[in-house]
């Protein structure tokens, strides 16, 4: 039958949030992550910036793109610590926030763009596709990637807790064969570190740090 306008725009919205033109306004480098210790060259390389207008005022963001560099969408940390009576991340010196706020999910830790599909990749494997290398370290994050970029080790972050077939694929593209793993130390990372060495063993030559 006739596609209809609606539901073309509807089959077809996912793409529109591919267009670089919705990151943020910012400024790069991230004055934000500069004070927290990652080297301004490092946060240009992977363009990491502070955003200066409403809604994304007041947050780092951190652009995420495929394995071919192009742009997918971007994840916001909020500037400023975890309110301990409301439990959201804002001002201070301003009033707490509740939950029952139309926008208080902008006062969370992380704000991820829509039609973000981070399944679909891994957080610096365009840079890794460029290095012409068989290993890399895997990690969970975007800033450890920036620290272990610093010391000069190549490495993508999962981020998050989760490593997919569409991943795998990804490493095996960039002629992957050794990684060094290095998940957070806490309880749902030793359980993410046993189940990728269950699931890949055979797949890639594991290490672990000591």
């Amino acid at each position: 039958h006739t596609v209809c306008p609606i539901e073309k725009i509807i089959k077809e919205a996912p793409e529109l949030f591919k267009d670089e033109a919705t990151l943020p306004d910012m400024k790069i480098p991230s004055k934000y992550y500069i004070v927290r210790g990652f080297k301004e060259e490092t946060l240009k390389y992977f363009g990491v910036g502070d955003a200066y207008n409403f809604p994304y005022k007041n947050k780092a963001i951190v652009p995420i793109r495929y394995i071919n560099g192009e742009f997918m969408g971007f994840s916001a940390r909020s500037h400023y610590n975890k309110c301990k009576k409301c439990e959201f991340y804002h001002n201070p010196y301003e009033t707490c926030i509740s939950p029952k706020q139309e926008f208080s999910f902008m006062f969370k830790k992380w704000k991820h763009s829509k039609g973000l599909q981070k399944s679909k990749t891994l957080y610096g494997i365009e840079k890794i596709k460029q290095l012409n290398i068989d290993k890399i370290a895997l990690i969970e994050g975007p800033s450890c990637v920036w620290k272990l970029h610093e010391y000069g080790i190549p490495s993508a972050a999962c981020l998050g807790k989760d490593f997919s077939k569409d991943r795998y694929e990804l490493l095996v593209k960039c002629g992957i064969k050794k990684i060094l793993f290095i998940p957070d130390n806490d309880e749902a990372g030793f359980e993410f570190k046993n189940r990728f060495i269950k699931d890949y063993h055979d797949k890639f030559e594991i290490f672990l740090p000591h």
